[in-house]
């Protein structure tokens, strides 16, 4: 209630200061101005950073550079601070009457999460000038908004103009492709198949549609096409994960050693590191996610947990427990972090430093249905405190229910608590698909006895027995 009335009173302050005369622009007021707001914004003092902000709008003359010195400070309040201000400036007849301060202001809206502002704002400045930024930004704003048909005319358009632009081919066949128009997107792409980011685009959608073998010959025409000398570093990047899908690690290693460039760096060790995890070679992974450690925040993360999943998979558990350890030293906290710790804890049998993890995750966010499936599978596995495992597997079944972990925890909670039916139906769903999972299966085989349909624990014991070489027989 405090934060309302302050807002709201604000707000006043602002409708006040809109009554006012225009302030005359003063150079050293300005630069003042400017060098209080910076100072402000980085102690987050926004309520005085949001009164500067007032004052250089209406102090501000025509010049856009101090406009976008002002945008930038919008977008750097909190909503509730910053949308007042934005439509006072929205108000200034030198702004509403300028296309190029209009398209500043429309992405402003969009930064504040205001979509439905900045397609009105974005379109006042298209009814000034027909402009081919404008037209792409709105057409940005209608996918965002999930108005596809008219972010399709957009595209169209664009295209019109100029048809030489990769980044409007790129959307408009992405767009195609969302929109189940595929052989469109293709054709579309076909037009440029010499163009190798557009090619690379040609290839996510072959292989989205599961049509590896035409992806690889793509891929082969691609590598003829260009060179690494050719590419930015962003490219090699995205070429070099794409050969690790397509079964080409010699050149993704090749391609991705080559990146040199700040925070890019980071990002190809990593690939580097997964392909390399690929061939089984844990060993030289470990030594690339450690390089990757020293990255930017994102990638420091990730690196960690790759390296844990290394440790996993060489059957060194507790290596694997003090590298989750030291990444919680430094990004103390993190929840994927502590997932990661919490499953490698429970499949050391280590229960309690499990739960205590689990409980962590979800006392700060109780909509983690991973976290809350994980720990009410537990206690379901173990057959203890079921009442409370089928509340947290309930959960996580309401936020994620196609989820098919969560459709088995489901089953299996069920099978605890004596309801066969309800447990077929939750393990038929998680297995309905095909999935190859064998405790899912073997969860099935167990209800299926339970029920005596011997018909159908048959069909699930064959289908054991084929894909894992095994004999089916369950065991608690």
């Amino acid at each position: 209630m405090i934060k309302h009335i302050i807002t709201f009173c604000f707000c006043l302050t602002l409708i006040a200061c809109q009554n006012k005369k225009p302030v005359e622009y003063n150079q050293e007021h300005w630069i003042e101005l400017q060098r209080q707001t910076v100072e402000q914004l980085r102690a987050k003092s926004f309520g005085e950073a949001a009164t500067s902000l007032s004052q250089s709008i209406d102090m501000a003359d025509d010049e856009i550079k101090h406009w976008d010195y002002i945008r930038m400070g919008l977008v750097s309040l909190p909503a509730d601070l910053a949308l007042p201000l934005v439509d006072k400036a929205l108000k200034l007849k030198s702004i509403k009457k300028n296309d190029q301060q209009l398209f500043g202001f429309s992405k402003v809206y969009t930064q504040l999460q205001e979509l439905e502002k900045a397609l009105k704002t974005v379109n006042q400045a298209i009814d000034i000038e027909y402009n081919e930024d404008y037209v792409f930004w709105r057409a940005r704003l209608y996918l965002m908004l999930k108005e596809h048909n008219l972010a399709e005319k957009d595209y169209q358009w664009l295209l019109e103009k100029d048809d030489s632009k990769d980044i409007y081919i790129s959307q408009y066949a992405s767009l195609l492709n969302h929109l189940g128009k595929t052989k469109e997107a293709k054709a579309l792409l076909e037009k440029y198949k010499d163009n190798p980011k557009l090619l690379y685009k040609s290839i996510i959608l072959a292989l989205r549609d599961d049509n590896k073998a035409e992806a690889e010959k793509q891929f082969k025409h691609l590598k003829t096409i260009s060179t690494p000398s050719d590419m930015d570093e962003q490219t090699k990047l995205e070429i070099g994960e794409l050969a690790s899908w397509l079964d080409d690690p010699e050149y993704s290693l090749e391609l991705l050693s080559t990146v040199k460039e700040g925070d890019k760096i980071s990002q190809a060790k990593l690939i580097m590191g997964r392909v390399m995890m690929d061939q089984e070679n844990y060993d030289r992974a470990i030594i690339m996610f450690r390089q990757a450690q020293n990255g930017i925040e994102e990638h420091a993360i990730l690196a960690y947990l790759f390296e844990a999943d290394a440790h996993r998979l060489l059957e060194e558990p507790k290596l694997g427990i003090r590298t989750l350890n030291q990444a919680l030293d430094v990004f103390e906290g993190n929840k994927e972090l502590l997932y990661s710790r919490a499953m490698m804890n429970e499949s050391e049998g280590k229960f309690s430093a499990m739960e205590k993890d689990l409980h962590t995750i979800i006392a700060s966010d109780d909509n983690h249905y991973d976290a809350l499936n994980a720990l009410g599978y537990s206690w379901a596995e173990r057959n203890i405190k079921l009442d409370d495992a089928f509340k947290l597997i309930q959960k996580a079944h309401e936020l994620a229910p196609e989820n098919v972990a969560i459709l088995d925890s489901m089953g299996w909670v069920h099978y605890r608590l004596g309801n066969l039916k309800q447990a077929r139906h939750y393990l038929e769903l998680a297995t309905a698909d095909g999935i190859e999972d064998k405790l899912m299966l073997e969860h099935l085989l167990e209800v299926l006895e339970a029920l005596e349909d011997d018909k159908a624990a048959n069909r699930i014991r064959t289908m054991i027995k084929t894909q894992f070489n095994d004999s089916g027989e369950t065991t608690e």
